[in-house]
C-alpha cells in the first residue's frame, strides 16, 4: 500500500475493496464477540433455528471475507481479475441471500436478528458488484 507524507502526517492510498474489507472485519469480529460472549447466555437451551442462523450468519461472513480478500489480491497484483473471478466468486448461494422469516424472528435474540440483518445487507452488496442477481424479499 502507498503512502505519501503531507507534513507529518502519512496518507495511505487505499484501493476500492477497502471500504468493503473494513465492513466485512468489523462485521467478523462483532459476530465473533456476540457468538462468544453473548449467544450462549441468551439461548441457553439453542434451538436448531438459532443454530441453523448462527451458521447462516458465519458462512455468510466467510464467503464475504474470501470475496474481499481475492478483491484486494488483485488491486495488489497478487493475482490477475481472470482468476479471481473463476477461483474466487461469490458463492451466492439461495440461503445466503434470505432475509430471516418473521417465524423464526421471533424466536432469535435481537443482537442475533441485527447482526444477520447487517450480514445481508453486507452481502447482497457485494453480491452486486460480483454480478449476481440479487432478488430483495
Amino acid at each position: 500500500m502507498a503512502s505519501q507524507t503531507q507534513g507529518r502526517i502519512a496518507v495511505l492510498h487505499r484501493g476500492p475493496t477497502a471500504r468493503l474489507h473494513d465492513d466485512v472485519f468489523a462485521l467478523l469480529v462483532e459476530t465473533r464477540d456476540y457468538l462468544t460472549e453473548n449467544h450462549t447466555r441468551h439461548i441457553p437451551d439453542p434451538t436448531w433455528v438459532s443454530v441453523a442462523e448462527s451458521m447462516r450468519l458465519t458462512t455468510r461472513i466467510i464467503d464475504m471475507m474470501a470475496w474481499v480478500l481475492a478483491h484486494k489480491a488483485v488491486e495488489h497484483g497478487e493475482i490477475d481479475l481472470d482468476t479471481c473471478r473463476q477461483k474466487y466468486a461469490l458463492e451466492a448461494m439461495p440461503v445466503h441471500l434470505m432475509p430471516v422469516n418473521d417465524t423464526d424472528r421471533g424466536r432469535l435474540p435481537q443482537g442475533l436478528t441485527a447482526l444477520l440483518d447487517r450480514s445481508l445487507g453486507l452481502y447482497q452488496r457485494i453480491a452486486r458488484l460480483d454480478g449476481k442477481e440479487v432478488v430483495q424479499r
